[in-house]
């Protein structure tokens, strides 16, 4: 239990860099984005996390409570930047580096994700 509430920690440290670089270099967080950014961003975590939810459904059983968990928070992050880029849209009419950066947050929980799911099954297959 202790070793998930650490890992579990670094994983949120990690996952908010983007807003700590851009708090860091005083970057304006309601700057317009370029939609081609933001929409190569938004396919590269879509696919990511249909495939980690994938291997997740197809391996549930070899999976401890952790790697749901953190699937679960993954998919909810996912949903979260989708919901929250579809407000700025209809809101303002133009993407903004908040969302660029919720998008971002999003990709590097997934890739921890996968990273854990695939431990897990490497340590469950050789033991």
């Amino acid at each position: 239990m202790k070793g998930a509430l650490i890992t579990a920690i670094i994983i949120v440290i990690f996952s908010l860099s983007p807003f700590y670089i851009a708090l860091l270099n005083q970057v304006n967080l309601n700057a317009k984005v370029d939609s081609p950014y933001l929409n190569g961003l938004i396919s590269a975590c879509g696919i990511f996390v249909a495939f980690i939810s994938a291997s997740v459904i197809s391996k549930a059983r070899d999976l401890d409570s952790f790697n749901i968990w953190l699937m679960r928070c993954t998919l909810l992050a996912f949903v979260a930047s989708i919901i929250e880029l579809s407000n700025r849209l209809i809101v303002n009419g133009y993407p903004v580096i908040w969302d660029l950066a919720l998008f971002s947050m999003t990709l590097i929980f997934a890739s921890f994700s996968a990273w854990n799911i695939m431990t897990t099954l490497y340590r469950k297959a050789h033991s």
